[in-house]
């Protein structure tokens, strides 16, 4: 009986590893999960305690240093932003090798939408990852073949969601503490918080904890230096994210015409091309830290638009939410988890709009944010001369114009960090197509738009820059600006515009959450805004004159049909 029951079992056992190598013959998805098996399982075997290679004395000082920085980043992590850290990151694994995996990311090339693969847990993810460079090649290889665009990508890192204690990786370290620190805080704010098939979300959210996080980091070290980079690093990602958001835009509307064959890949090739030009020209030039040339030499197609936008949808409303938080990052942190967790099957983004600041104006308290989330300003002129705001009334038989000509410069009382300006007249069309095309390359993005009846409501998100001489002289040590455009209906497709330019700076003695304080608009400061505004202004004023243009001709008509059909009678 024994020795019959140890047959059965030897057979079943045979049978299930026969099993397992059909579908590792069979199925490349089963050798997919087995390869990405040992080498979890390999990276774990070698895990050595990070706190012992921190002060072993045979450690080299560079690297010892590296070790002591992620040390410091993980309990900040822990105890000032209530990141789950749990055990991550406290052991190192050297991998053996300088690249970790490849990343795939497709899209087909007539559309801008991301292959997905589907995986348990996690469920649906936009990109996959292999251990196995070869492997990665050739799926490539093969959706190419299908008509896709493809991006293959090296990654140093990536987070089991804390299933497992995942160690430092060799392929992880940096000589640049600032993206040292941000990635071991993004990786461990994945163990907080992950949105099963919702890879934009989570990525976003990591990007944001990370960086605002590494800033903060360096600031209760004391190293300012590191923190200002970090901050200016974050005002880059909110660029790119904003440029790479306008032309995943500009592709859906040149995808919509239904084009194919030729049409279709030189209508591609120009977006590209323009966009790479905007990456090394006037957009390139207001990112900090990162190389706006550089970043133009890389080839762009619809999966590097979709790789680019996966850490990069919508980062304002994350920097929205921490100032409905008063810039307390740990709360910010814990009431985005918490309102992420009980969303049930919603889009975690409309989450974060319901989190958001709510700035009530002219008697309404909530806002609707746009879809495309397209840059969004209006011309703001400084006190100092005036901005005549003319207003045309025309008679229809006799053509005449009179022009009522108002002092536009205003201070407001409420806030003396504010200007308020009244423009005058603008198109509808020169309201949402000319002035977002010069604002782009100021690097301004858009919180609010919105059109209600015959109101326009545009408010940017704050802008942070280095303090021009004269408010450093003041004390300043960082500033921000942002501007709200408000149009109400003169015409039928006229706008009367209002424009408010906010200021604040940072004093050297200011906490980072709670010191930023409202400065009078300075000289340089002003000057900065009439350099903006001088370009918009000549934006508008053609469209003006294209419609007053317009407008005469359509008049002359009518008074001639008028008049022909006075002398027939």
């Amino acid at each position: 009986m024994v020795r019959r029951s140890i047959r059965i079992a030897g057979r079943v056992g045979l049978a299930l590893v026969l099993v397992v190598v059909a579908a590792v013959i069979l199925f490349g998805e089963v050798r997919f999960v087995l390869r990405a098996a040992y080498e979890e399982a390999r990276i774990l075997a070698r895990r050595r305690p990070l706190t012992q290679l921190a002060s072993d004395p045979t450690t080299p000082p560079e690297r010892r240093a590296q070790f002591e920085l992620v040390l410091a980043a993980r309990a900040f992590a822990a105890d000032s932003l209530g990141l789950a850290a749990g055990e991550t990151y406290t052991q190192f694994t050297d991998v053996g090798r300088d690249t970790l995996l490849l990343v795939l990311t497709a899209s087909p090339r007539d559309r801008l939408t991301s292959h997905v693969w589907r995986y348990p847990i996690v469920g649906v993810v936009p990109y996959k990852g292999f251990f196995d460079p070869e492997a990665g090649l050739a799926a490539a290889a093969e959706l190419e073949e299908r008509a896709y665009d493809t991006y293959l990508r090296p990654s140093g890192a990536f987070s089991t969601l804390g299933w497992f204690n995942d160690p430092l990786l060799s392929t992880a370290l940096s000589d640049d503490h600032v993206f040292l620190a941000a990635t071991v805080i993004h990786e461990i704010a994945h163990n907080t918080l992950f949105v099963p098939g919702s890879v934009p979300f989570n990525e976003s959210f990591a990007e944001f904890v990370g960086l605002r996080g590494a800033e903060r980091f360096f600031r209760s070290r004391a190293d300012s230096g590191a923190a200002l980079r970090a901050r200016a690093v974050w005002q880059d990602e909110l660029v790119l994210g904003d440029f790479y958001a306008s032309l995943a835009t500009t592709l859906e509307a040149a995808y919509a015409q239904d084009l194919s064959g030729a049409p279709l890949r030189e209508a591609r090739e120009r977006i590209f091309v323009d966009a790479q030009a905007a990456l090394a020209g006037g957009l390139g030039s207001r990112l900090r830290v990162y190389d706006g040339v550089r970043l133009a030499r890389s080839p762009l197609n619809n999966a590097r638009v979709i790789a680019a936008r996966l850490y990069r949808t919508r980062l304002d409303l994350f920097e929205r939410v921490l100032e409905a938080q008063s810039g307390d990052l740990r709360q910010t942190v814990a009431t985005i988890s918490a309102a992420a967790r009980s969303a049930g099957s919603r889009d975690p983004f409309e989450i974060l709009e319901e989190l958001r600041v709510p700035r009530p104006l002219e008697g309404r308290s909530h806002f609707v944010h746009p879809p495309d989330r397209s840059i969004f300003l209006q011309p703001v002129h400084p006190c100092g001369g005036f901005q005549q705001e003319v207003h045309q009334v025309r008679a229809i038989l006799l053509l005449l114009s009179t022009a009522v000509v108002l002092p536009a410069c205003s201070r407001s009382l409420a806030h003396p960090g504010t200007i308020d300006h009244r423009i005058g007249r603008a198109s509808f069309y020169d309201i949402m197509r000319e002035v977002p095309a010069v604002l782009r390359l100021y690097g301004y993005a858009i919180y609010e738009n919105r059109q209600t009846g015959s109101t326009l409501h545009i408010e940017t998100g704050w802008q942070e820059r280095a303090p021009f001489d004269d408010e450093a002289d003041g004390g300043a040590e960082a500033a921000r600006t942002r501007f709200i455009a408000r149009g109400r209906k003169a015409g039928p497709t006229l706008y009367s515009l209002t424009i408010s330019a906010e200021n604040q700076v940072r004093a050297l003695a200011d906490t980072l959450d709670t010191g930023w304080s409202a400065m009078p608009p300075t000289d340089m400061y002003m000057a900065y805004v009439r350099e903006i505004t001088t370009e918009i202004d000549m934006k508008v004023d053609a469209g003006l004159r294209r419609y007053d243009a317009q407008l005469a001709r359509v008049m002359a008509g009518s008074v001639a049909r008028s008049w022909k059909g006075r002398e027939s009678r």
